[in-house]
């Protein structure tokens, strides 16, 4: 008997590994030229938020453009091939484009962001399908963004931010071929894991070449100091500001310095957090973008459900309580957080994104079994505007209750309706009583009246004869039939 897969196990492998085919004529061309125009747009879009590259704003602005509109546009060309799984890329990109340019009047700051996720993202396709050949000239595009971003630039060390997508791309190509080629090892979750780490790893390494550079050490007492300096600043500036609601009512920060500061060391506390979700976030993107790129090259055939499906471990989901709990308890509303409740805090903001975004996927399975596809869309268009909002969080806690508690409560109706007995086997059985000579004779009627007519069944004259029940004919007896027992 085929057993069904229980809900929180990967399905088995039933699809064809991915085969290394490579990406043929024109398209894996155009794929090496992309990856190095994205590369080089990340030391370009740094240096000119830095203040230090020699391009007028004007030509920055630009350039950004043209660059997103060049994605944009390799998107679209994809997209009939890469069928759904590309649906939502050029959507995030435009989405995240506009909000960056409403909030700081620049795509600038968003250039480097995307250029990232990209090149990692469709290295890691040539990684996983590339011939011989390929995997060899594969380094020219790291090496060409290095060289140019170097002449652009004018500084080696902002041009080594070029390289940092070719190790994320290599993770990324190395866990979606073991995720699609075994049926033992790695998830979608799980190299989304693999993903975020050598991102935050590489970036976490520039950023203290970075500080070292600025403060000339990287002792912590001088880091700390830095952070306290920042914070204090934080509060300076924000009690001199006004907020207007409703552009009549005017509530200045003056003299409210103590809340302030609690609001601004809970922002210090859960910076990191924030800076984990971003590059699980940031991998996240990536790797649907190497999905895609699977997908429209021909390799549809190898994304199995384990490379596909979104689902969070239990263990994941009990974290997620347990934080949830302790930061309640140990935070409050109170500005001294201990220790316990800071990390606590951390991991509930770590965890919320990825448990919010499968619950909504579950709750668009639910929906979708049902016929209510175009409510789905619906949905997502409606919560899509309350991420911001206590709604991730609801979401997050009901994904991670059903993780948790559901397979128990399903194992446990199962064992109680195994020790239940079947309400069939309690049915007191019919004892037929003898046919009397008129019920006979009437049912010898009945039988040639149904020969007369041209069939055999005669149950349509005795739908309404209440002695069908009581007949002696053992064909008509089902309790006497043992069968029925076994049922």
């Amino acid at each position: 008997m085929n057993q069904a897969t229980p809900k929180n196990e990967t399905p088995p492998l039933s699809v064809q590994p991915i085969r290394r085919t490579g990406i043929p004529g024109f398209a894996g061309v155009l794929l090496y030229i992309l990856i190095a125009l994205s590369a080089l747009m990340i030391p370009l879009g740094v240096t000119v938020l830095l203040g230090t590259s020699f391009l007028p704003d004007l030509a920055a602005e630009g350039l950004s453009l043209i660059f997103l509109l060049a994605l944009a546009f390799y998107f679209a060309c994809t997209a009939k091939q890469a069928g759904r799984i590309s649906r939502g890329i050029t959507p995030l990109m435009i989405a995240a484009s506009i909000i960056t340019y409403y909030l700081f009047g620049s795509l600038v700051p968003i250039v480097p962001v995307i250029a990232l996720i990209f090149a990692a993202g469709e290295g890691a396709v040539l990684l996983a399908t590339g011939t011989k050949l390929q995997l060899l000239l594969f380094p020219l595009s790291p090496l060409a963004a290095l060289a140019a971003s170097v002449v652009l630039v004018g500084r080696v060390d902002m041009a080594l931010l070029s390289l940092i997508p070719f190790p994320v791309a290599l993770v990324l190509a190395m866990g979606t071929r073991s995720c699609a080629n075994r049926e033992q090892g790695l998830t979608r979750v799980g190299v989304i894991c693999a993903t975020s780490l050598t991102l935050g790893l590489s970036v976490a390494a520039f950023a203290l070449w970075f500080a070292y550079d600025v403060f000339g050490t990287l002792s912590p007492s001088v880091l700390m100091e830095k952070v306290n300096d920042f914070r204090q600043y934080l509060v300076n500036t924000l009690v001199t500001m006004e907020f207007s609601y409703g552009g009549t009512v005017t509530v200045p920060l003056a003299g409210k310095e103590v809340e302030v500061a609690n609001i601004v060391n809970g922002m210090i506390n859960t910076l990191p957090g924030t800076l984990v979700t971003t590059v699980n976030v940031m991998a996240a993107c990536a790797q649907m973008i190497t999905l895609s790129g699977l997908q429209a090259y021909g390799y549809g055939a190898s994304l199995s459900p384990r490379v596909r499906a979104f689902r969070i471990s239990a263990v994941s989901s009990a974290i997620f309580l347990i934080a949830w709990i302790v930061a309640l308890v140990a935070v409050g509303d109170n500005s001294s957080s201990t220790l316990v409740g800071t990390v606590a805090e951390n991991l509930f903001t770590v965890l919320v994104p990825g448990l919010a975004l499968a619950g909504v996927l579950h709750f668009m399975r639910f929906m979708a079994q049902r016929g209510a596809r175009p409510g789905c869309g619906l949905f997502l268009l409606l919560i899509i505007p309350c991420m911001i909002a206590y709604i991730p969080t609801v979401i997050a806690t009901v994904e991670a209750l059903v993780v948790v508690f559901g397979p128990l409560l399903a194992k446990t109706k199962a064992a109680k309706a195994k020790d239940e007995p079947s309400p069939d086997r309690e049915r007191p059985r019919r004892t037929a009583r003898p046919m009397t000579d008129e019920e006979r004779f009437e049912q010898y009627c009945r039988e040639q009246e149904a020969r007369r007519r041209g069939t055999d069944d005669p149950s349509d004259d005795l739908s309404d004869d209440p002695s069908d029940d009581l007949s002696d004919d053992p064909s008509d007896d089902s309790s006497d039939n043992p069968s029925d027992d076994n049922l």
